[in-house]
């Protein structure tokens, strides 16, 4: 009988150990197959159901980042949604909050901890604080909710999610875990709620400049919901999708190829330029090549790639376009905004007029001013691809190496050319410079670290502060830190006169180095507002393949002024004229030629 008993035991413990083993173990829940489509087909959009999926939204993405549980990969939150949209979209206020509830149950118990809460968000560096402030409102959720809410809100995180995590050295958000559901055929409505779930989170939790929005965030989803459900078709989707994004106003963000689907993938090989309000044909550095007539000494400029001379289309320097295939400019313009992301008016108009430029046929139709003069002419179009590298190609040569001697007394460097390896060659051919010309209208490689190369070892008479980064928080979504970057000084720096130049190329890591040169005390910028977009980037999918970016670092001065959206500090403005285009002239650069010239060393 002891021998039975024992036996009897020996088999309760193994079953009692494997259950156990099995209950430790992370095993993924089992969902239906959601990949072609979400089962959600129809929503009838009404002051309820927009009500209703708002709050899910809320609820969903902050549960979706504050809920430990989320650390790992054994819950798919996309899945989740589709299970809790039918099931949210009618119901009452009561029966929402009771689902909601019974929904953040079923992820299983977890550990608070509001004094470490508390101690991080009460940080002195805390530069943004999360608004999670809607969590406490009992009216809206019920007092059962809300309370689960501050629950999670509390909970013990170690700083891992299985769906952002932040990138080594840098700090800015990483959504490499996010499906971009690319094979999707039909998007449905599922799939476009989710879309814009995802995404108003993202933004609402990770992007550090989420307040300067022109549209206060929080009032986005109200809006977007009834667009999304109404999106039935891929292009008008699309379309939804690239509004949405807009409403972030950051040029990193700016969707370019989006126009080929509104407007055309073909583009007149003309290189165009806002002036004083009026869009007009340049030179700066992109389509046009230098011919001399033979009955005017003055230099005139015809359209013409390099490569093909059938693209020639009489105009010159200066011509004021007017219209575009019998539309005028501010229409096109017009409907540019509507889709465009952009931080500012200056760098909208520099993207805006390549757009102008696009149709769907071989040839476009132009209509200009010259002299007062009304004109018109056809030309040939080219592809979306060609322009683009000829643009590029014409950006990056503009200027052929990083420094030219200007005269005796004044230097010039083009970081868009700057080289690691070079820093010393060009300290030796500005040291006895009265002054040199820093033309940032351009981008320097990040990559070549002229900052730490070149400014911090020949520019800066002392260790400072240049700059402040906000990163947002690992254990508190939506919580953004401040922190000081450091430029190293030497005793041997330059003395003379430094003259940065700006506008609405200077974008980006230009921006970042233009405040790295204003940190040496014999520097002055000059030019016009750029493009108010700088911080390292976080790239983004949504479902149907579409993607974008945005910039996952806030920049500040060291007083805490932004730069996002307002650019760089700027000592003096200087613009060019469409008399001086005319004339072939840098009105910008001969300013700085002649600071450096009137500066007494």
């Amino acid at each position: 009988m002891d021998r039975v008993r024992k036996y009897l035991l020996l088999i309760i413990l193994i079953i009692s150990g494997l259950s156990c083993q099995h209950y430790n173990e992370k095993v993924p829940k089992l969902y239906r197959n959601y990949q072609e489509t979400s089962e959600i087909k129809i929503i009838l959009v009404n002051d309820t159901t927009i009500r209703n999926l708002e709050i899910l939204a809320k609820v969903w993405g902050f549960v979706k980042y504050y809920h430990p549980v989320f650390e790992d990969s054994i819950y798919n939150i996309d899945y989740e949604l589709f299970e809790l949209i039918p099931k949210i979209v009618k119901s009452t206020p009561k029966d929402r909050d009771e689902i909601l509830n019974i929904w953040i149950d079923s992820f299983g118990p977890f550990a608070s901890d509001k004094e470490e809460y508390d101690r991080i968000i009460s940080n002195p560096n805390v530069k943004l604080k999360p608004s999670t402030e809607w969590i406490d409102d009992t009216t809206t959720h019920g007092k059962a909710l809300s309370e689960k809410l501050i629950q999670v809100k509390y909970a013990k995180r170690k700083g891992e999610n299985h769906y952002v995590q932040f990138f080594k050295y840098i700090g800015n958000p990483n959504f490499k875990n996010e499906n971009s559901y690319s094979q999707l055929v039909d998007v449905d409505c599922g799939y476009r709620l989710l879309s814009l779930f995802r995404y108003w989170n993202m933004i609402e939790y990770y992007y550090p400049s989420k307040y300067l929005t022109d549209n206060e965030w929080r009032t986005i989803l109200k809006k977007y919901i009834p667009l999304f459900i109404n999106a039935k078709y891929r292009v008008d989707y699309n379309l939804i999708c690239y509004r949405l994004i807009s409403e972030i106003n950051d040029t990193h963000a700016f969707a370019f190829y989006i126009f080929n689907k509104i407007i055309g993938n073909k583009l007149a090989p003309l290189s165009l330029r806002c002036i004083v309000n009026k869009i007009v044909i340049d030179d700066t550095y992109k389509f046009l090549t230098r011919e001399k007539h033979q009955n005017n000494s003055r230099k005139e400029f015809v359209s013409s790639l390099v490569t093909d001379n059938n693209l020639t289309g009489g105009f010159k320097v200066g011509d004021e376009i007017i219209r575009v295939n019998n539309q005028s400019i501010d229409s096109l313009i017009k409907l540019v905004r509507k889709y465009s992301s952009y931080s500012n008016e200056a760098v909208f108009m520099r993207d805006a007029v390549v757009n102008v430029l696009r149709n769907q046929k071989d040839s476009i139709s132009l209509t200009y001013l010259r002299h007062s003069i009304i004109k018109d002419t056809v030309l040939k179009t080219i592809s979306e691809n060609n322009y683009l590298s000829k643009y590029r190609e014409k950006f990056n040569q503009k200027i052929h190496q990083c420094y030219r001697s200007i005269n005796d007394s004044t230097g010039y460097i083009y970081p868009g050319q700057y080289k690691s390896g070079n820093a010393l060659e060009i300290y030796e051919k500005i040291k006895n410079k009265k002054g040199i010309v820093i033309d940032l209208r351009c981008y320097p490689d990040p990559r070549e670290r002229m900052i730490k190369g070149f400014i911090e070892k020949f520019l800066i008479p002392r260790d400072t502060t240049f700059c402040v980064v906000s990163m947002a928080d690992f254990k508190i979504p939506g919580m953004f830190s401040s922190i000081p970057v450091k430029i190293r000084g030497t005793k041997n720096y330059y003395t003379g006169k430094i003259v940065v130049i700006v506008n609405e190329d200077t974008q980006s890591a230009a921006e970042y180095h233009a405040m790295a040169f204003q940190s040496s005390p014999n520097t002055v910028v000059l030019g016009s507002s750029t493009a108010g977009a700088d911080g390292n980037i976080s790239i983004l999918s949504l479902p149907g393949g579409v993607h974008s970016i945005f910039s996952g670092i806030g920049i500040y001065y060291p007083d805490g002024k932004q730069t996002q959206r307002k650019g760089i500090r700027i000592d003096e403005v200087v613009k060019p004229t469409v008399k001086g285009i005319k004339e072939g002239r840098d009105e910008v650069l001969e300013r700085a030629i002649s600071i450096i010239c009137n500066y007494k060393h």
